[in-house]
């Protein structure tokens, strides 16, 4: 045995690179020889592998021991050969993929971007209904507003039954109370002598006795056979509003088209304060008694629009959103009538959200003629009538400062 120098004994990685150069070159020549060599050193004993090791340490290279050594290096340089070789495949098959996707791309190119095209298009279309969308939104939220502030302003004015209530048990000289027996009940009248009044009105039967329906000629006035046929059966008032849809008279109604039979989504109302505008309760043309619904809270979201004459609106206006846009506008009108005008027209949402109609709080009576009507109505609701004694105002002692 002869033992080398060591300057020319082979370190592991000069081993591992010649055997692979080898291995790469010709594998099939190498791997039954290995494997033979690593079948004989398994069957070593142990006192030979123990000698071996002291050979190894002392690096004594003998032919034999050179070729046992390779033999154990084997394994390892096949395993670096197959990850090689794998991930050799590896790329190869990414090149071709690359290849096939550049000539899909190539030939779908054109198509790609008349695609991008039409999404740019599309998020510019967006992008201005997002915009015109928030523009109405920021409308709407401004009007809701300007709708909050008239509305508070109007609560804060109207006549409330717990204010009469309480000046006519503190003694107030302009307001005093009796009672009207009506089938079993008692119906509750406040008259006012001078007590200073602001009123919210609608006059249920304002078409049967408007224009040629009080000549018996107005058959075919929009909505008079609901006014009639409320004035007889006040139930019709309280009805959802999902009833009303279901009997199908709620319908918007056509230009030039008469259906007198249908319903509203909406309260034509007036405004009237015991300084002035006092006509505005009923809007009739006096040749009749009206019956009159008087309310004293307008609920949020109610008011739609504000005129200081007739507005000629729609039986559908309560549809809309509102039209009030500016607070002191809306709250001037209330107080100031156009020229000519006898009376103003605040309308009104008849439905809630949940689709509950906006009820009386009181009857408005005049001069002390009470109706039946009127008493039928205020005992179904279970509501006092406000009786206006007018030669206690100032529009009535002095009409024209009025």
């Amino acid at each position: 045995m002869n033992k080398k120098n060591n300057e020319h004994y082979p370190s592991d990685a000069d081993r591992f690179d010649r055997l692979y150069a080898q291995y790469d070159a010709a594998p099939f020549l190498y791997v039954d020889v290995n494997n033979g060599i690593l079948g004989e050193r398994q069957k070593q004993s142990l006192f030979h592998k123990m000698g071996r090791k002291v050979l190894d340490f002392l690096k004594v290279s003998t032919p034999t021991l050179e070729q046992e050594r390779d033999a154990e290096m084997f394994p390892h340089v096949i395993a670096a050969h197959n990850a090689i070789e794998n991930a050799r495949k590896a790329i190869n098959e990414a090149r071709n993929n690359a290849s096939n996707i550049n000539s899909a791309t190539s030939a779908h190119m054109k198509a790609l971007a008349e695609k991008e095209k039409e999404v740019a298009n599309y998020r510019e279309e967006i992008d201005r209904n997002l915009g015109e969308a928030s523009s109405a939104k920021t409308e709407m939220f401004r009007r809701q507003r300007a709708q909050e502030i008239v509305e508070r302003e109007i609560n804060s004015r109207l006549l409330t039954v717990d204010t009469l209530e309480e000046e006519a048990l503190a003694g107030d000289s302009g307001v005093s109370t009796r009672s009207i027996p009506y089938g079993d009940k008692e119906v509750r009248v406040y008259d006012l002598r001078g007590f200073p009044y602001a009123l919210l009105t609608s006059a249920i039967d304002f078409k049967a006795y408007n224009g040629n329906a009080i000549s018996g000629e107005g058959g075919g006035v929009i909505g008079i056979e609901t006014a009639r046929a409320v004035k007889e059966n006040p139930a019709l008032w309280t009805l959802r509003r999902d009833e009303v849809e279901k009997s199908g008279s709620m319908r918007k109604i056509e230009p030039n088209v008469s259906i007198t039979d249908a319903r509203s989504t909406t309260i034509h109302a007036s405004y009237s304060d015991s300084g002035k505008l006092h006509n505005g309760r009923s809007g009739n043309s006096g040749e009749s008694v009206p019956l009159t619904y008087g309310f004293s809270k307008v609920a949020g979201d109610r008011i739609i629009a504000i005129y200081n004459n007739d507005g000629g609106t729609s039986n559908m206006e309560g549809e809309d959103m509102t039209h009030i846009s500016d607070p002191a506008t809306s709250i001037w009108r209330l107080d100031n009538l156009a020229p000519g005008a006898k009376y103003n027209e605040i309308t009104m949402r008849r439905y809630s959200e949940n689709g509950m109609p906006m009820l009386p709080d009181y009857i408005v009576a005049e001069d002390g003629i009470i109706t039946e009507a009127m008493l039928k109505h205020a005992a179904y609701f279970g509501i006092p009538i406000v009786n206006i004694e007018n030669r206690y105002y100032d529009y009535y002692k002095n009409p024209a400062a009025a």
